[in-house]
């Protein structure tokens, strides 16, 4: 299975994206390190470093999408 998951390299994202490594997946991170660390991403996954408000075309199509992308400090969630 092909996953992209936006915002994959968040406590969240990273986490998802090693399970589904682990399960076989072939995962693409989309993420901008606004505010996580790249180094946490899976090693297997391919990173892309981007926002998800101007996406580039990652080139292929996806059987999972998860859109896990959001500023991690609540007073950046105001802005």
């Amino acid at each position: 299975m092909k996953t992209l998951i936006a915002g994959g390299a968040g406590f969240l994202g990273v986490a998802l994206a090693q399970r589904l490594v682990d399960e076989g997946h072939s995962v693409t991170v989309v993420d901008d390190f606004s505010s996580p660390s790249p180094t946490a991403v899976a090693a297997e996954a391919t990173v892309v470093e981007a926002s998800i408000v101007d996406l580039p075309d990652v080139g292929e199509a996806y059987d999972y999408i998860y859109n896990l992308a959001s500023p991690a400090s609540p007073p950046r969630y105001l802005l």
